[in-house]
């Protein structure tokens, strides 16, 4: 994912681990850590509550698998879907190409 980012070179890319999640702290470390290493702007924070941190900078462009930051963030981005593009373009289903929006 930070590997992704770097080629998307954003402005700052900010972190949020749930405080209460065990080992979050250590991934928030790891996370500083690789940043550095990687050259990103940016930061890893434990907070109370990640989704509320989530969703809370103004303009802010929001990456997540939780649907409470979807339904709340201004501007998403898919840096899941973005990472598999990555990785393995040929396994990558458009699911947008076999539903039809009415």
């Amino acid at each position: 994912m930070l590997l992704a980012l770097v080629r998307l070179s954003p402005a700052e890319s900010r972190f949020y681990y749930d405080a209460q999640v065990s080992r979050s702290a250590l991934a928030a470390v790891t996370t500083r850590e690789v940043m550095a290493r990687l050259g990103l702007k940016g930061r890893a924070e434990l907070v109370s509550k990640a989704d509320k941190a989530s969703v809370s900078v103004t303009g802010a462009v929001v990456c997540s698998a939780d649907s409470v930051v979807l339904d709340l963030g201004e501007k998403l981005f898919d840096l899941g879907g973005f990472v598999a593009l990555m990785v393995s373009p040929g396994s990558v289903i458009d699911m947008s190409a076999l539903v039809k929006f009415e």
